[in-house]
């Protein structure tokens, strides 16, 4: 194992897929970061089996997403079964992405990933390392930590992260071992061959009065069974496995089962925690949310928990923002737990009711939803991860709130409309003017506004001109990419969206109100 630091800027505690996915967008901004965890290698255990739209979009901008679309299983609707019989569908493939689909991929491939991309950037995971204690300076943390030998070593950091877990240290901590909101549920997770005609770009929800059983691809010709059983065992049977699927699942095929390469008992603690950061530590992924497995969110949201806290830091680290900054990540992704734990409590209460009267209404609704798109599509924006919309109330107080709206955008704290690949892949801001007849003094006041302050934004020009003269202050300006896949439309007076490194939008309106744009960058960004 590489020797340990003495210090470091950011302290990584776990090397799952949230804690991964955050030290490698740390380090390619340029941050410090030293990755510990507990265990002596990496898991071999598909755990999680999905990563969803907005997931590899967050993956495929680290560069890190080629191999999983290569290995994975594309999955482009979920299907919703009552007694065996399909009685409404979500659709992945009508989203308006750059990948409109899920993916059947175990955690362990994007876990070898994502460790991958890291290697490539310099830095390993420090195995059989377990945090111990944490104290905040109030300008840093001291952490101690247990190493292989039961050697302890001291790091000073100036952040320190927990992505250890349900089980996190870091979270009882944070929280004083006051529990969040939290239920407690038994299920069985399988990796086995399914013989009977499954379709293998379908997600399959079963449900019955005595619970739902969900059934997906993954790469090798498996498919991975997750199901709820209150007194399962700690290693399921097959016979097991095959009742409840039996009990569940379709009554159009017959199913056969070979043996499971994998076969565990999973208890999931519910819960999401009431605080996320407690000065210099906080919290992200399993340890600070888990949720029912039900839509395949746990890793994804810890996915995305990383998008939104690792820009905040490296910007911090550099001196490019204030500390403050730091606060919007709690208030942002807690926001958005909670979003999905409702919406996972009501998915599995849905699959798993027992009333006649309601399971009827149910699949009315759902049978309605096939042909009305309003009611189907939120749901597949949802799972799929594209409808989180963060308060205009923290980050993006001072912009503007009345419109006018740029159609083909976004409002601030949505993510943005069809995102350019692009705009992701280097952890900047860009910052986008956009119109007709865009005069020099419109363009040199934008570049202004960028150039005055740190962190490198990157300022955009879109408009009918935008692949000619390159002269005055175009010169310091981007066209806007080829490769943007929507076609957004030119407003007739000059426009300015700041897209923030994670691809939500951080500001928009009319150029004329490019002094609420100044206060806004003042308040975020370290000026020059």
């Amino acid at each position: 194992m590489a020797q340990i630091p003495d210090s470091t800027q950011v302290v990584v505690a776990g090397a799952g897929p949230t804690g991964l996915t955050l030290a490698a967008l740390l380090r390619r901004a340029g941050a410090e970061v030293v990755v510990l965890d507990r265990a002596p290698r990496r898991g071999r255990e598909a755990r999680a089996s999905v990563l969803h739209s907005r997931g590899i979009e967050i993956l495929d901008g680290l560069d890190a997403a080629a191999p999983l679309l290569d290995d994975g299983e594309r999955i482009t609707r979920t299907a919703f079964y009552d007694t065996g019989i399909e009685v409404s569908e979500v659709r992945f493939d009508q989203l308006a992405a750059a990948f409109p689909f899920a993916l059947g991929i175990g955690q362990n491939r994007v876990e070898a990933a994502l460790l991958d991309r890291l290697e490539a950037l310099g830095t390993t995971v420090r195995r059989s390392a377990t945090v111990e204690a944490a104290t905040d300076r109030g300008d840093g943390v001291t952490v101690e930590v247990r190493t292989a030998n039961d050697s302890t070593h001291t790091i000073e950091a100036e952040w320190l992260v927990g992505c250890d877990g349900a089980a996190s240290m870091l979270r009882d901590l944070i929280e004083g071992g006051a529990p969040g909101q939290e239920d407690l549920d038994a299920y069985v997770l399988a990796s086995l061959e399914v013989g009977g005609g499954l379709d293998r770009s379908t997600m399959h929800a079963f449900s019955a009065p005595d619970g739902f059983c969900v059934v997906s691809a993954l790469p090798g010709g498996e498919f991975r069974l997750t199901a709820t059983m209150a007194d399962a065992p700690a290693s399921p049977t097959l016979e097991q496995i095959r009742a409840v699927v039996n009990s569940r699942g379709p009554r159009a095929e017959s199913l056969t089962f070979g043996e499971p390469s994998f076969v565990s008992r999973y208890r999931v603690r519910r819960s999401v925690a009431r605080r996320f950061r407690s000065g210099r530590m906080l919290i992200a992924g399993d340890a600070a949310h888990t949720f029912s497995p039900v839509g395949g969110q746990g890793m994804n949201a810890g996915i995305h928990d990383a998008a939104n806290l690792a820009w905040k830091l490296a910007s911090i680290c550099a001196g490019d923002a204030p500390v403050r900054l730091a606060e919007t990540y709690e208030s942002e992704r807690r926001a958005a737990a909670l979003d999905t734990f409702e919406r996972t409590e009501r998915l599995a209460g849905a699959l798993t009711e027992s009333n006649p009267v309601l399971r009827a209404a149910r699949d009315l609704v759902g049978a309605a939803a096939r042909v009305v798109p309003a009611i189907g599509a939120p749901l597949g924006r949802g799972l799929g991860g594209m409808d989180t919309v963060y308060s205009p109330g923290s980050y993006s107080a001072g912009a503007v709130t009345e419109g006018p709206w740029i159609d083909g955008w976004g409002r601030p704290g949505e993510r943005m409309d069809t995102p350019v690949p692009e705009l992701l892949a280097d952890g900047r801001y860009h910052l986008v003017l956009t119109g007709h007849a865009l005069m020099a003094g419109d363009v040199e006041r934008v570049v202004d506004l960028a150039e005055g302050h740190e962190g490198g934004t990157v300022v955009h020009l879109l408009d009918p001109d935008a692949g000619g003269s390159r002269k005055g202050p175009r010169r310091r300006t981007r066209p806007w990419p080829t490769s943007d896949p929507a076609d957004r439309p030119i407003p007739e007076h000059p426009h300015v969206v700041l897209v923030r490194p994670d691809g939500h939008i951080g500001w928009t309106g009319r150029l004329e109100d490019a002094d609420l744009l100044g206060a806004h960058m003042d308040r975020w960004l370290a000026r020059r």
